[in-house]
């Protein structure tokens, strides 16, 4: 029985999983799809510890319906960036996007693109990237809230 759930099956809801981890350092990307650009190394929250450092993944506890969300910058020249979810290696269709135009990494809006799926226990998932022209996108050593991946277990 997992450690989120009481005796009788039942979510106890201080334990359960829920990660926030940024990064605090440009992403190295190339024109193909790329897991190890984003292992996400700056944990902020890792309840449960199932969100994985050194592997960007995380893995879950036990079977229900997870929420993730992920957001990031573009880099400063004229591009689009593409990050993808991807559950046991492989792709999912879910795919957040970021167009740069030149010199302005802000110039599209900062936003979060948010997925909930239903997972297994002990299924992974995972972000991919990559940017058209292989150029590098913006992260910042002063705050891991501007590239981030998110998750928690919600029912």
């Amino acid at each position: 029985m997992s450690t989120i759930q009481n005796s009788g099956g039942h979510l106890t809801y201080p334990n359960l999983p829920i990660f926030y981890a940024g990064l605090n350092t440009t992403q190295s990307l190339t024109t193909s799809y790329v897991e190890q650009a984003n292992v996400y190394n700056q944990v902020a929250i890792n309840r449960g510890s199932h969100y994985n450092v050194t592997t960007g993944r995380f893995t879950a506890p036990c079977a229900g319906i997870y929420e993730f969300g992920i957001a990031s910058v573009g880099g400063q020249q004229t591009d689009t960036y593409r990050w993808r979810f991807y559950k046991n290696g492989v792709y999912m269709g879910y795919e957040y996007r970021v167009r740069t135009a030149g010199l302005d990494h802000y110039a599209p809006t900062n936003a979060e693109y948010v997925i909930q799926i239903s997972l297994a226990a002990d299924d992974y998932v995972s972000v991919y990237a990559l940017s058209d022209a292989g150029n590098n996108a913006y992260g910042d050593a002063t705050s891991i809230y501007y590239s981030y991946f998110r998750g928690r277990l919600i029912g």
